[in-house]
């Protein structure tokens, strides 16, 4: 788990181009996490997209205009202290064509376990509470 009741001070996602249907994460459809399809489209489908996080504090944490599926986003804080409450991510092509919005609760209020799916994004690695956390597979060699 990456947060509850501890400070978040960075994200590691992957790229998926996964749709909004497909995400699957406990932050629920509320006030909390909200993603949106503008005009209906799946980033999944498009080449290589722009990206642009912005925190509820009106701070530019990422921004990229060459993402292909598989690339890793980074998202870390500004002082290495802590994220802000809320991070809002809009995926569009060069030609700024909005194909999703992905609205993620940073706050630790709500817990953001590794491997969550928020839209195109997937959770793989984060730093909380000072600590770094990944995900680790057991392997059973025969």
């Amino acid at each position: 788990m990456c947060s509850e009741d501890e400070v978040l001070s960075l994200l590691k996602f992957t790229y998926s181009g996964n749709s909004c249907a497909q995400s699957s994460n406990n932050q629920g459809n509320d006030s909390r996490y909200s993603c949106s399809e503008p005009n209906g489209s799946n980033p999944n489908f498009m080449g290589s997209v722009e990206i642009e996080c912005i925190g509820s504090n009106d701070i530019l944490y990422f921004k990229s205009s060459n993402v292909e599926q598989g690339d890793t986003i980074l998202i870390a804080s500004q002082d290495n202290t802590s994220l802000p409450e809320k991070l809002a991510c809009l995926i569009s092509d060069n030609d700024s064509d909005t194909y999703q919005i992905v609205d993620i609760d940073t706050s630790n209020d709500y817990a953001i376990r590794l491997k969550d799916s928020f839209g195109a994004f997937t959770l793989e690695s984060c730093t909380s509470g000072g600590t770094p956390k990944t995900c680790q597979y057991d392997v059973e060699y025969t």
